[in-house]
């Protein structure tokens, strides 16, 4: 059950001093690169803090150009605060549209199905764990996904977590809901530096 007394508004938006329209290989790409922007206000405004994730759909999907033209997300936590394990309880609740909901990213198919089996929106015959991940959650009306990495480990892929400058998931590219959108950050620094600002008393709003 997420707690709608708890949450976070986020601000993702395309900084084009990072990211600029190209061509590649002939083939029509949105950006050079999947890095956006995650931005964070002080309650009164006056303090601005940014942070660069990565953006799934960098290659077919546009952001907002600018900080004044993004959206605001709703922060909101599977089934409890600070539990970022979509397989730790049953969520029967339906998640609002503009809520972003941040994510274990989980690899391994095997330790997803010990663990997630019985949310709905897990398909045993799918062996991809991370469009399972992304299943479970939609299932919930999450269209919104912060997935929190592990930066250096060694994943299914037999590679290692390194958020690069074209870093996406492949397995998600099966999914044509385009209301969907997926984003990546380093698990430490989720915890260390954007999760300690989210409940302080000066900084309310991201």
């Amino acid at each position: 059950m997420f707690n709608t007394n708890l949450f976070t508004l986020f601000y993702i938006f395309i900084l084009f001093l990072c990211l600029k329209f190209s061509f590649v290989n002939s083939r029509k790409y949105k950006y050079e690169s999947s890095y956006s922007f995650l931005s964070l206000l002080t309650e009164n405004n006056l303090e601005e803090r940014r942070f660069c994730i990565n953006y799934q759909q960098w290659k077919q999907k546009e952001l907002p150009s600018s900080f004044e033209e993004a959206p605001i997300f709703n922060l909101f936590w599977w089934n409890k605060v600070n539990n970022t394990n979509i397989c730790k309880g049953y969520n029967e609740f339906k998640f609002p549209s503009n809520s972003i909901v941040p994510a274990d990213y989980i690899t391994e198919f095997n330790k997803l199905r010990q663990l997630c089996s019985e949310q709905p929106g897990f398909n045993y015959s799918d062996p991809n764990s991370v469009r399972n991940e992304v299943k479970i959650m939609m299932a919930a009306s999450i269209k919104n996904i912060l997935f929190l990495v592990e930066k250096g480990k060694k994943n299914a892929y037999d590679l290692h977590n390194y958020l690069f400058t074209h870093f996406y998931n492949a397995e998600l590219n099966s999914i044509k809901d385009k209301s969907l959108n997926v984003f990546y950050v380093y698990e430490y620094n989720f915890w260390k530096e954007i999760e300690p600002v989210l409940f302080s008393e000066n900084y309310l709003f991201f």
